[in-house]
C-alpha cells in the first residue's frame, strides 16, 4: 500500500498537467498546462529526460519566457483526444509562435509506444527543413477518438528563448491567419509608403536628413521582417547563417541612421555638444555591432545589439525634448513620434528579456510603434520643409523692405543732388 502511494504521488503531475480537448475545440493556449525541464549544460538526451522524469515542473505562465539562456529547455504536454462525436475528423496543429528560436526538436510516440525525432526545425536550419511552411513553426498532430499523446519539444537558441504553445485545429488557424497577415500588412505597408515618399522628397529638396530617414526605414523594416520571420521566409530562406546575423546588424545599421538623422534633423550639434557626442558614440557602436554580427557569433552580438536599442531610444528621445525646450519648432513632431516607438519599442525589448509575456501586443508592439513612429517623423519632415519655406519667405519680405528703403534713400539723395545742382 506505501508503495502505491509513492507512485501515485509521482504520477500526480502528470495527471495535474494533462488536458483534455475534442472536436469542437479551436484554439488551446498549452502555456499552463505544459511542463519544463531546464537542461543547463544542454547535454541531455530524450532517454534522460523520459528516464528522469521528475525533473520536469509545472509551468504557471501563459508563456515560457526564459530571456536569454544558454540552457536547453524541454517542454512536455499531455494531451487527450475526447470527441463527443468520433466521426468527426479533424487535424491539429501545434504552433510555437517565435520565429528567432534556433532549434526545435520534436519528438512523438510511434505505434509501438518509442519516441522518436519527428521533426528538427528552427531558424538555424533552412527554411525547407520545415514541415509546414510559415514563419512560425508548426508541426502536425494526429489523434484518434480516445487517444492520448504525450509531446516533447527541445528548444535551444543563441537568443532568447520563448515559446507561446498553442494547439489548433487547422481550420480554426487558417481562419485566424487574415487577421494577422491584415495587421502586418497595414504595418508593413505604412513603413514602405513612407520610404516611398520620403525618398521623392529627397529627390526634390536634396536635404540630407532624408536620405538618413530613408536609410533609417529601410533597416528597421528590415529588421522587422527579420524578427517575424517573413524575411527568412521571403528574401533569405536557405541561408541560416544570415537570418540569425541579420537581426543584430539590422539593429546596428538603424541605430546608425537614425542616429545621423537626428543630429541632421535636431542640429544637435548647434545647440548641446553633449548630445551631439553621445549620438556619435552610438554611431560608432552601430558600427561595431555590424562589425561583430558578420564576424562573431549571433549570442555576442545580438546582446551588444539588444543594449545598444535601449541607449539608441532613450538617447534619440532626450535629444528630441532637448531640442523642443530650447525652441526648435520642428522637434515636437520628434518627440511625439518617438514617444510613440519608445514606448513599444521598450515593451518588445523586455519582452525579449523576459521581463514580460509574449503576447500578441508584445511580439508586435515595436512594429506598431514603429509604423507611428514613420508616420509621424513624415509629418515632422514636412513640417521642416514650411519652416524652411517660411523663413525663405520672410528673408525675401525683409530683403525688400531693405531694399525698398535704400531705392527711397537713394531717390532722395539723388533729389538733393540734382537741388543742389539747380543752384
Amino acid at each position: 500500500m506505501r508503495y502505491l502511494f509513492v507512485m501515485l504521488l509521482g504520477w500526480l503531475p502528470m495527471l495535474v498537467s494533462a488536458v483534455d480537448f475534442d472536436e469542437t475545440t479551436q484554439s488551446l493556449p498549452l502555456g499552463r498546462v505544459m511542463q519544463v525541464f531546464e537542461d543547463v549544460d544542454g547535454q541531455a538526451t530524450l532517454a534522460d529526460v523520459i528516464a528522469r522524469d521528475g525533473l520536469f515542473r509545472n509551468h504557471e505562465k501563459d508563456s515560457l519566457n526564459a530571456g536569454y539562456s544558454h540552457s536547453a529547455f524541454w517542454l512536455k504536454v499531455d494531451l487527450s483526444y475526447l470527441p463527443q462525436n468520433p466521426n468527426i475528423h479533424r487535424t491539429w496543429l501545434l504552433e510555437l509562435a517565435y520565429p528567432p528560436m534556433d532549434h526545435i526538436d520534436l519528438y512523438l510516440a510511434d505505434a509501438s509506444g518509442n519516441y522518436r525525432l519527428a521533426e528538427r526545425t528552427g531558424d538555424a536550419l533552412p527554411f525547407d527543413s520545415r514541415q509546414i511552411k510559415e514563419n512560425n513553426y508548426l508541426f502536425e498532430l494526429n489523434f484518434s477518438p480516445g487517444q492520448s499523446q504525450t509531446v516533447y519539444l527541445r528548444l535551444a537558441s543563441q537568443g532568447s528563448v520563448q515559446a507561446p504553445l498553442t494547439l489548433w485545429s487547422a481550420q480554426a488557424y487558417l481562419e485566424q491567419q487574415p487577421v494577422r497577415i491584415y495587421i502586418l500588412g497595414l504595418i508593413y505597408g505604412v513603413l514602405l509608403g513612407m520610404l516611398v515618399y520620403n525618398l521623392f522628397i529627397y529627390l526634390s529638396v536634396r536635404d540630407t536628413s532624408y536620405l538618413y530617414y530613408i536609410f533609417y526605414i529601410a533597416s528597421f523594416g528590415l529588421y522587422q521582417l527579420s524578427v517575424n520571420g517573413a524575411a527568412v521566409q521571403y528574401f533569405w530562406p536557405n541561408n541560416p547563417w544570415w537570418a540569425n546575423a541579420a537581426t543584430p546588424f539590422l539593429i546596428g545599421s538603424a541605430a546608425f541612421f537614425g542616429c545621423q538623422f537626428a543630429r541632421t534633423f535636431l542640429h544637435t550639434a548647434s545647440h548641446s555638444r553633449w548630445l551631439d557626442r553621445a549620438l556619435m558614440l552610438l554611431m560608432a557602436v552601430g558600427v561595431l555591432v555590424m562589425v561583430l554580427a558578420l564576424t562573431t557569433s549571433y549570442a555576442v552580438s545580438l546582446r551588444l545589439a539588444t543594449g545598444l536599442a535601449l541607449a539608441f531610444i532613450v538617447t534619440i528621445f532626450t535629444s528630441g525634448v532637448v531640442a523642443w525646450v530650447r525652441g526648435l519648432r520642428v522637434a515636437r513632431y520628434f518627440v511625439i513620434a518617438w514617444s510613440a516607438f519608445l514606448l513599444g519599442g521598450l515593451v518588445n525589448t523586455l519582452m525579449v528579456l523576459g521581463y514580460l509575456p509574449n503576447v500578441f501586443l508584445t511580439m508586435y508592439a515595436s512594429q506598431i510603434g514603429s509604423a507611428i513612429e514613420v508616420g509621424l517623423l513624415s509629418l515632422a519632415l514636412a513640417d521642416r520643409i514650411n519652416a524652411m519655406r517660411d523663413l525663405q519667405a520672410r528673408t525675401l519680405q525683409e530683403s525688400g523692405q531693405k531694399l525698398a528703403a535704400m531705392n527711397q534713400q537713394l531717390a532722395h539723395t539723388n533729389q538733393l543732388k540734382d537741388e543742389f545742382l539747380a543752384t
